[in-house]
């Protein structure tokens, strides 16, 4: 779940994502801060 976007205070050109990622159980984990490019929406990885 994407929950917010923002940028560090010292590098204001850096944006993070606040998002929460969901367990095999559909349960949601706690928030964790990530860069944008670590994320992919709508894509699936399999082995």
């Amino acid at each position: 779940m994407f929950i917010n976007t923002g940028h560090l205070e010292e590098q204001p050109e850096l944006t993070v994502c606040l998002v929460r990622f969901e367990d095999e159980n559909g349960e949601l984990g706690l928030p964790v801060t990530v860069w944008p490019d670590e994320l992919m929406i709508g894509s699936t990885i399999q082995p």
